[in-house]
């Protein structure tokens, strides 16, 4: 009973319904979240650490010269956004629980230590 319109492809834990609309369903029914490699999951991050950080430093006076803080800033959100895809790589279901939490905080910090009027 093979019908080319559905391909039914089990990975792991979870079963993937390849159709007109693709969907991912794991255990107890749950749809599985941010599918995709390292190399997704980096892109995605660096994305969202990027532009977080380019409010933050749109909106700061920086108590360190503009060439200075915008480099402070990529490399904090580069770094960010490589330890985000380590922990997406290595831990899938807490990345997708947490992460969102984790990211405000971190940067927040990272922002309040950056800003000039503290």
């Amino acid at each position: 009973m093979t019908d080319d319109s559905r391909n039914i492809e089990k990975v792991s834990d979870c079963v993937t319904v390849n159709s007109k609309s693709e969907n991912t369903l794991c255990k107890g029914g749950r749809k599985k979240m941010l599918g995709g490699s390292f190399w997704i999951s980096l892109l995605r991050n660096c994305m969202g650490a990027g532009l977080m950080l380019a409010v933050f430093l749109l909106l700061d006076r920086g108590r360190l010269p503009v060439k200075k803080a915008v480099s402070c800033y990529g490399l904090f959100g580069l770094l960010a956004a490589v330890v985000f895809s380590f922990w997406y790589m290595s831990d899938h279901e807490n990345f997708v629980r947490f992460s969102g939490l984790l990211a405000i905080p971190a940067v927040g910090i990272f922002c309040i230590k950056m800003s000039g009027d503290t």
